[in-house]
């Protein structure tokens, strides 16, 4: 039986992987799976939110149909749960003979976690902060790892949140109309 490796990144075009590249952005080991492995190149997006992009990767099925069709998160949401969860692709892998497991943001509920629906893995329910996650915490304590957040070599420490040095993009206040 083949392996299955499913990657989904965030806000990453087509055009910035494999023999597409266009644009100068530095994905080594992404590009290497590509060249070693199948590229979808047409695959397309039917919602530009996360939970609604999540939830048809993982089910097949377009925004309307699966239900999620804003963030899990937020208060206007249109379901905070998958509605079918045996939608999910995973469950036929599973019947295939397949172990399924699940690493990373999951952002598809915010009560139910990935474990909830039969993958392994330590994945946390809702947006995905796995550092507030219980299991992951415990994990790390039973293997006597530790976890921390280094500034990376081009992280700058500020106090004060990010803006553009230019003042593009902020708002200005509209005069009052008398």
């Amino acid at each position: 039986m083949k392996n299955l490796l499913f990657i989904g990144v965030d806000q990453l075009r087509w055009d910035c992987l494999g023999p597409r590249k266009t644009v100068p952005v530095k994905t080594p080991n992404l590009d290497r799976l590509i060249e070693n492995g199948v590229s979808f190149d047409r695959a397309y997006c039917t919602s530009p939110l996360c939970t609604p992009s999540r939830a048809s990767m993982l089910t097949g099925d377009y925004a309307f149909t699966h239900g999620m069709g804003t963030n899990c998160d937020m208060y206007h949401a249109l379901a905070r749960e998958l509605a079918r969860p045996e939608r999910l692709l995973h469950n036929d892998l599973r019947r295939a003979g397949y172990r399924c497991g699940f690493v990373g943001k999951w952002h598809v509920g915010v009560e139910k976690c990935p474990g909830d629906y039969g993958f392994e893995g330590g994945a946390p329910a809702g947006y995905g902060n796995i550092v507030k996650a219980k299991a992951f915490n415990d994990y790390l304590l039973s293997n006597g790892l530790s976890y921390r957040i280094e500034p990376g070599p081009t992280s700058t420490p500020t106090s004060r949140p990010w803006r553009p040095a230019d003042g593009a993009g902020l708002r200005r206040r509209r005069p009052a109309i008398t």
